[in-house]
C-alpha cells in the first residue's frame, strides 16, 4: 500500500508550474480567436456556405488532437488531463448533435425523445465514465483533473454569443487560479478540494448570474462527475477489475497489457466499421428533399415572402412565437412533430451582412445568427441549421 501511494504521488509531481499553467489555459484562448475569426475566414474563401460546427472548430479541434498525441509520447504531463477531458466534450457535443438532428428530422417526436435521452442520459455519461474509469488506473486525482474542464470553464464558453466578455475573462481566471492551486499544492486532499471549489464557484457563478434555480441541477451534476474518479478507485470490484495493485509482479502486468491492447484493438476496428455504416446511412437518409406543402405557397405568400429580409423578419417573429404555425410557413414544409423549435426573446437583430447567391441566400446578424434561406416556388424559405442542409443544402430552381 505504502508503494502504491508513493508511485500516485510521484505521477503528480510539479513540472514547470507556469508552463504547465499556460498549456492548461490556452485551449480556450485558441477556442475563443477561433470561434470569433475563423467564420470569417470560412465566408471570405468559401462564400456563404454553412458548414458543420466540426468544421467551423477545426484548428481548435485538431490543435487538442495533436497535443495529446505529443504528450501521449512525452508520458502525459499534467496539462494533458485537462485536454482530454476538453477534446472529449466537444467530441461528444458533435455526435450528440448529429443523433438530435437526424432524429427530430426524420422520426417521430416520441421516438425521437426517445433516442435523444438514451444519447443524454445513458450513452454520454458512460463514455465518460468508461474514460475517466481508465485515466484512474493510473492516478483518480488524474482523473478527476480531466473532468475539470468538462465540469466547469464549459458551461460558460461553450455558448460564446450568449455570454458578455466579461463573464467569459472571469471564469478563465478563475478556472486558472484553481488550476494554479491545483499545481502548486503538496496535499492530495487541497489538490482534489481546488477542483472542486473550481467546479462550484466557476460553474456555479455563471448559473448564478443567469438567474436559473434549473441550472443548479447541472452544477450538482458537475459535483457528481469531479468526485466519480475517487469513489470509483475506492471500490474493491474497480481494483480487481482493472488491476490496479502497484505490487503485482512484472510478467502479469504484462500479460494483462498484451490483452488489454488486443482487446482494444478489436473494440476500435468493430466500433470503426459500426460507425461508417451508420455514417453511410445517416448521409442516404438525410439528403432527402422536404416534402414541400403547397399551402405554403400561395400567391398570397408568395407576395409575403418576396425578399430575403421579408423572410429574416418574419423567422425571427416565428421564433418569438409560441405556436408553431408560423414557423412552419416559413419553413415552406410541415414536419410530424415540431417540438422546441427556435424560441427568441429580444429586439429583431440588425443585418449586418446579406449575401445573395442565385437561389441561395445567407445573412450574418448583429448578435452573431448565420442564417441561410433558400428561393423556392416563387418565394424565400429559411432553411434552418438541420443535417440534411448540412450534408447537401438546398436544390431549388434559379430564380
Amino acid at each position: 500500500m505504502m508503494a502504491e501511494k508513493h508511485e500516485e504521488h510521484k505521477t503528480l509531481v510539479k513540472e514547470n508550474i507556469i508552463w504547465q499553467l499556460l498549456l492548461i489555459i490556452l485551449p480556450w484562448l485558441v477556442f475563443y480567436a477561433v470561434d470569433n475569426y475563423y467564420p470569417y475566414l470560412l465566408r471570405s474563401l468559401f462564400g456563404p456556405v454553412r458548414v458543420p460546427t466540426f468544421v467551423a472548430l477545426a484548428p481548435f479541434e485538431i490543435l487538442l488532437v495533436v497535443g495529446i498525441i505529443i504528450a501521449w509520447k512525452r508520458n502525459l504531463p499534467l496539462w494533458s488531463y485537462a485536454w482530454i477531458g476538453t477534446l472529449y466534450f466537444f467530441g461528444y457535443r458533435e455526435v450528440f448533435n448529429i443523433v438530435s438532428r437526424f432524429a427530430y428530422g426524420t422520426m417521430p417526436e416520441n421516438l425521437a425523445l426517445v433516442i435523444q435521452g438514451v444519447f443524454y442520459g445513458l450513452i454520454n455519461p458512460l463514455a465518460l465514465a468508461f474514460l475517466l474509469a481508465l485515466i484512474t488506473r493510473r492516478d483518480w486525482l488524474l482523473a478527476c483533473l480531466t473532468a475539470y474542464p468538462f465540469t466547469s470553464i464549459i458551461m460558460a464558453w461553450y455558448t460564446l454569443d450568449k455570454t458578455p466578455f466579461s463573464v467569459l475573462f472571469v471564469s478563465l481566471v478563475l478556472y486558472g487560479f484553481f488550476a494554479l492551486l491545483f499545481l502548486t499544492l503538496q496535499s492530495r486532499t487541497l489538490k482534489f478540494a481546488s477542483l472542486l471549489a473550481g467546479t462550484l464557484i466557476v460553474g456555479g457563478g455563471f448559473f448564478l448570474w443567469k438567474e436559473s434555480q434549473s441550472f443548479l441541477f447541472i452544477v450538482g451534476r458537475n459535483v457528481l462527475i469531479l468526485v466519480f474518479p475517487l469513489i470509483l478507485h475506492k471500490m474493491p470490484l474497480y481494483r480487481k477489475v482493472f488491476s490496479t495493485d502497484q505490487l503485482a509482479s512484472a510478467d502479469f502486468t504484462r500479460r494483462n497489457s498484451m490483452k488489454r491492447k488486443t482487446w482494444i484493438w478489436r473494440i476500435v476496428g468493430g466500433g470503426a466499421m459500426v460507425l461508417l455504416a451508420a455514417v453511410i446511412g445517416i448521409v442516404v437518409y438525410a439528403r432527402r428533399e422536404p416534402s414541400w406543402n403547397p399551402a405554403y405557397f400561395t400567391p398570397e405568400l408568395r407576395t409575403k415572402y418576396a425578399t430575403v429580409e421579408e423572410c429574416y423578419q418574419h423567422t425571427v417573429a416565428a421564433m418569438q412565437a409560441t405556436d408553431p404555425t408560423l414557423y412552419r410557413e416559413i419553413l415552406g414544409y410541415d414536419q410530424i412533430e415540431i417540438r422546441k423549435f427556435p424560441l427568441y426573446q429580444g429586439p429583431v437583430p440588425s443585418i449586418e451582412e446579406l449575401i445573395v447567391d442565385d437561389d441561395q441566400a445567407f445573412i450574418w446578424t448583429s448578435n452573431r445568427w448565420e442564417m441561410n434561406f433558400c428561393w423556392m416556388n416563387g418565394r424565400w424559405v429559411f432553411q434552418p441549421e438541420t443535417l440534411a442542409f448540412a450534408l447537401q443544402g438546398f436544390k431549388g430552381p434559379a430564380r
